[in-house]
């Protein structure tokens, strides 16, 4: 079910939504968190399309724009399909 546009993850749902801003819960965040190779400028950027900046507002709990928020989720979903491509 999407909520503002925003499909949302499957094992935390979607944070809270406040105009265009949301806030990503922790159960989304600590996801994302193990998705990425390493918690730096470049990866966060490579990764996620994302700035230092809006990875602590998450960490934090800050709202980040909701626009943000679906370029994370898509390249999330990206991550995973490459995932599940892989040879076992």
């Amino acid at each position: 079910m999407e909520r503002n546009g925003v499909a949302p993850l499957r094992s935390g749902g979607c944070g809270e939504t406040t105009g265009n801003m949301i806030v990503v819960s922790r159960t989304q965040f600590l996801e994302l968190r193990n998705h990425l190779p390493a918690a730096t400028k470049a990866c966060l950027q490579e990764t996620y399309g994302i700035s230092e900046g809006t990875w602590r507002r998450m960490r934090e709990g800050q709202p980040i724009r909701l626009r943000t928020f679906s370029r994370i989720m898509k390249a999330l979903d990206a991550r995973r399909e490459q995932a599940l491509a892989l040879p076992v």
